[in-house]
């Protein structure tokens, strides 16, 4: 069961600026979304796809969390 994804998202657009993701095809449950540790939003699988905000700020890379919390 698909329960966490991980990956980094690199800021190759210079200033700080915030990238949309759109996710599908997860499977149904809640995940929580944190972009370098810090919560940024809950979302729902198992419907349709769905955007995802990732601020970038001023870094040159980003990492991005998306997991189903523990039960």
């Amino acid at each position: 069961t698909l329960d966490r994804i991980t990956f980094s998202v690199e800021n190759r657009g210079g200033p700080a600026h915030t990238t949309a993701l759109q996710l599908s095809g997860l499977p149904p449950g809640t995940y929580e979304v944190s972009v370098d540790g810090i919560n940024r939003e809950t979302i729902r699988g198992g419907g349709a796809g769905q955007i995802v905000q990732i601020p970038l700020g001023d870094k040159k890379e980003v990492s991005v969390d998306i997991r189903k919390p523990e039960q």
